[in-house]
């Protein structure tokens, strides 16, 4: 059964598929997004249990900034019309380490001057070596931008972004390590590299730092009716553009005739276009949805060769009383059993004693539940082969026993009562990320991002994981890696490229 063709046919309504929707359809061409979900965003929606609305996944928005300093994302929602509610936390994060030479409880501000100064008053001597660290995060942007204008001339980059090329080049370790940075400092810096799901001996500095200055320089923000608000709104820019999307739908294969890629069957449906982007994971596109002949050998090694990002277990609590009267001030508050970030790495393999990263979501937004409630979110992090001891028959027990732990480590730092106050709970691990998302082994990380296979790396060699023709993957595990800013531009940039396949 033949239907009408589009230009483009958008695999999954995720992040990454919602911005290359987004982009194909203001270019004029026609569009259909399928989705097996019955709303869009993916992981960016929201869920409901009793009288709370819960938000998923999104702690903060990246690259978002004011109105009189926007951020690459709020400049481009701004060109499409799309308006968000947001809303700006007053600190970065609050980071406590409980073991290592350098036991700290300190408050990190946004803003260059602000954190700098926060900085130098927790660990006297390190304003120098963070003024560095500035002024090479400034040569990166600077490179940024050039390679946004289309062009790559490398005697240029050489010259021009000496710092760009180092930092590519060298882990944050390395980096922080050569500009004498006290280590107690490089601790405080250091907390947010669970986002990028790899230890800080692994990570190139440049993806760091640019994932540092959307935080702390461009500042992030929040939407104040959760992600959901970004996922509704991006639906509406598609439809007004006259995009279409199916949900409830889901693609059972992709088409392949004569060496490329025509479309996609639902069921016994077959919709043509000329392109299909997808937002599924690669080897599930490979094994599940491709005929065998139609992926080369070296896409398979490619694929082999990564490992999958870092897996999570999330609490959800809906408490019955008001954050303050709880205990609760800040919205992030990051606890680390050493102050040492390669220590703190290798308790990734300790479910007792992994990074917790905790969103207390009325702390930014007072109004997030009802009046007399508060929300509060317990993540921690995990490496992919760290053995649980979760198993099919003990499950339920099994996670609602992390989940007391979790609870129990949070009361014992915070020397707060959660347990007692607790109205609504909602357990989430990598068995639930995997079976809503479809990712390998649970992560909605992506690949692991290492200096060999950096951003930088993926980036200049994209044209060469080009396995199929008419087919091109955008989300998390592409280039940039996971992060909702990051996906979005994924998408946006993927878009670009097949917009520039269909005019040729």
């Amino acid at each position: 059964m033949s239907e009408k063709q589009y230009d483009i046919i958008v695999i999954g309504a995720g992040n990454g598929g919602l911005a290359a929707a987004v982009t194909a359809a203001d270019a004029g061409k026609s569009v259909l997004i399928i989705d097996k979900n019955l709303v869009p965003g993916g992981c960016a929606t929201s869920f409901r249990r009793g009288r709370f609305e819960f938000e998923p996944s999104l702690h903060e928005f990246a690259a978002v900034g004011t109105e009189d300093n926007p951020g690459g994302c709020l400049s481009w929602f701004k060109k499409l019309g799309i308006d968000i509610n947001w809303v700006i936390p007053k600190d970065a994060y609050r980071a406590i380490t409980l073991g290592g030479d350098d036991i700290y409880d300190v408050t990190m501000p946004v803003g260059v001057e602000d954190f700098t100064d926060a900085l130098e008053k927790e660990c006297p001597g390190s304003r120098k070596s963070m003024e560095k660290l500035w002024k090479i995060n400034k040569n990166i942007r600077a490179a940024g931008k050039y390679f946004d204008t289309g062009k790559q001339n490398p005697l240029k980059v050489v010259l021009l972004y000496r710092d760009f090329m180092r930092a590519s080049a060298h882990s944050i370790k390395e980096v922080l390590d050569d500009i004498e940075m006290p280590r107690k400092a490089q601790s405080i810096v250091c907390s947010y590299w669970p986002y990028l799901g790899n230890s800080v001996d692994k990570m190139d500095c440049m993806l760091y730092m640019c994932m540092f200055d959307s935080y702390i320089n461009v500042f992030p923000a929040i939407p104040k009716y959760r992600s959901h608000e970004l996922s509704c709104a991006m639906e509406k820019a598609i439809l007004d553009r006259g995009g279409e999307i199916w949900y409830n739908t889901e693609v059972t294969s992709i088409i392949y005739e004569e060496g490329h890629v025509v479309g996609v069957r639902v069921g016994d449906r077959e919709i043509r276009s000329k392109h299909v982007i997808c937002n599924a994971f690669p080897e599930n596109a490979y094994s599940k949805l491709l005929p065998a002949e139609a992926v080369p050998e070296r896409a398979w090694k490619l694929v082999n060769a990564r490992k999958p990002g870092v897996k999570f277990v999330t609490v959800y609590l809906g408490l019955n009383k008001p954050a303050e009267v709880i205990g609760f001030k800040d919205y992030t508050i990051v606890i680390n059993e050493s102050s040492d970030p390669m220590k703190q790495a290798e308790y990734l393999d300790d479910i007792t004693k992994a990074p917790l990263f905790i969103n207390c979501m009325n702390c930014a937004i007072p109004d997030a539940s009802p009046e007399g409630t508060s929300m509060l979110y317990i993540t921690t992090i995990l490496n992919q082969d760290t053995e649980t001891g979760m198993t099919e028959e003990n499950y339920k027990e099994w996670k609602s026993d992390v989940a007391d732990m979790l609870i129990k480590r949070c009361e014992s730092v915070l020397h707060v009562d959660i347990k007692n106050n607790i109205e609504e709970i909602e357990i989430c691990t990598p068995a639930t990320f995997a079976r809503y998302m479809g990712t390998p082994n649970g992560t909605p990380y992506g690949y692991e991002l290492k200096v060999w296979d950096s951003p930088t790396v993926r980036s200049t060699s994209i044209k060469d994981e080009k396995f199929i023709p008419g087919l091109t993957f955008v989300g998390a595990h592409q280039e940039i890696g996971d992060g909702y800013s990051s996906t979005y531009t994924q998408g946006r940039n993927a878009a670009i490229r097949v917009l520039k396949e269909l005019r040729k």
